[in-house]
């Protein structure tokens, strides 16, 4: 009787067990209908993710540091940027780089300082210098990577040259240019800035006339398209009573946030303008020369009869000399004058709300400040009738 009993106790547990069991898992199964993911363990987060599928093929680019032996290898896809300047400048001038790609056995990309050479098994097909722009990316659309970067010739004037060079054909295209390109990565795209420039001169924030756009080689030649123009800031219309100063352009001033165009109550019929960096002024029967070199550009009456003229800080230079001089435009008498010298740095600033002239002597590094209208009749100008 006793062991009947035992028996009995021993089903009961069993099915209650059994029965726990087949709970539980009916519980596992209603929370994974319900969307509820398992908790990640910290290095989950490290590895590939299978919902990150690749947008076209995948290369292979090692890339090898000559100076200290480093190599480093990315399994990446298009476009693969290697270096551009406004992000590593330091990285181009020191570069002692080379890059294979292993899907194309035979050719290296090699970078040393600013000079970049391509060879295939050896034998040297491309080779340029002053670079500062290089990347793959497929500007074609057959889905093989160019080897594309820019960089500048000339001696005095500087031109722009970029090439694009086709792995996959082994041919090489390259145009010449006046315009500066600064190439840009963001989120898989690469987009080039090109910025057209009367001088040349390098300054990342002189983005007034800039495009944006890329390089493409579709139709067999290799040619800049242009994805984007930025629309022109608002333009500026002043009064000035008498004593006030208005500031069209200082030092500190962006681009593309200065206007284009100023109109002048107290001039009707002229207008001031601002294009590829250069300013002038124009009306009917009127233009002034063009400006380039413009430091800082301002409005005010220093003659008191009323109309305001335009006070400009500008670059007076040759290739042993650069100093400031400024001008001024009085453009209801027809006059200008300008003031510039070998000894002494001049330019147009605004103290305690008034329009003044900074003097720097260059000799013992001293500098004085005058108020302009008083510096219109003191300093000796070269003064100029039209």
């Amino acid at each position: 009787m006793k062991q009947g009993r035992r028996v009995y106790i021993y089903i009961l547990v069993l099915s209650a067990v059994l029965a726990v069991c087949v709970a539980l898992l009916l519980f596992a199964q209603n929370n994974g209908k319900s969307g509820k993911q398992p908790v990640l363990s910290p290095t989950a987060g490290l590895t590939n993710s299978p919902d990150a599928e690749p947008t076209g093929p995948v290369y292979t680019f090692v890339m090898t540091n000559t100076a200290n032996g480093t190599i480093v290898t990315q399994t990446d896809t298009l476009p693969y940027a290697w270096h551009t300047f406004s992000l590593n400048e330091t990285a181009l001038r020191k570069g002692q780089e080379t890059v294979v790609v292993e899907e194309f056995p035979g050719l290296e990309f090699s970078w040393q300082g600013y000079e970049m050479t391509v060879t295939e098994n050896g034998k040297e097909l491309l080779r340029d210098a002053a670079v500062h722009d290089v990347f793959f990316d497929d500007l074609d659309g057959d889905g093989s990577p160019e080897f594309c970067f820019t960089g500048w010739q000339g001696s005095g004037i500087h031109y722009e040259v970029v090439h694009a060079f086709d792995m996959k054909n082994r041919t090489l295209l390259s145009v010449r240019t006046t315009d500066l390109y600064f190439v840009e990565l963001e989120d898989k795209k690469i987009t080039v800035i090109r910025r057209a420039t009367p001088g040349c001169s390098w300054e990342p924030d002189m983005m007034e006339d800039a495009v944006w756009g890329h390089f493409s080689t579709a139709d067999g030649k290799l040619a800049y398209v242009v994805d984007r123009v930025p629309e022109d800031p608002p333009s500026m219309e002043i009064s000035l009573a008498a004593g006030e100063v208005r500031c069209w352009k200082d030092a500190n001033s962006e681009w593309n946030s200065i206007p284009r165009r100023v109109v002048v109550s107290n001039l009707p019929g002229y207008e001031f303008i601002l294009q590829n960096r250069e300013f002038w002024y124009q009306s009917e029967t009127d233009r002034s020369m063009r400006f380039t070199n413009v430091y800082n550009a301002f409005f005010a009456d220093l003659n008191g009869d009323g109309c305001p003229e335009w006070c400009l800080t500008t670059l007076f230079s040759d290739i042993y000399e650069r100093e400031h001089g400024i001008i001024v435009y009085d453009v209801k008498n027809r006059r200008n004058y300008i003031l510039n010298s070998n000894s002494e740095d001049y330019s147009f600033c605004v103290r305690n709300g008034v329009l003044a002239v900074r003097i720097y002597t260059t000799q013992n590094r001293e500098e004085v400040f005058e108020r302009a209208e008083v510096a219109l009749r003191s300093l000796p100008w070269k003064k100029f009738e039209w």
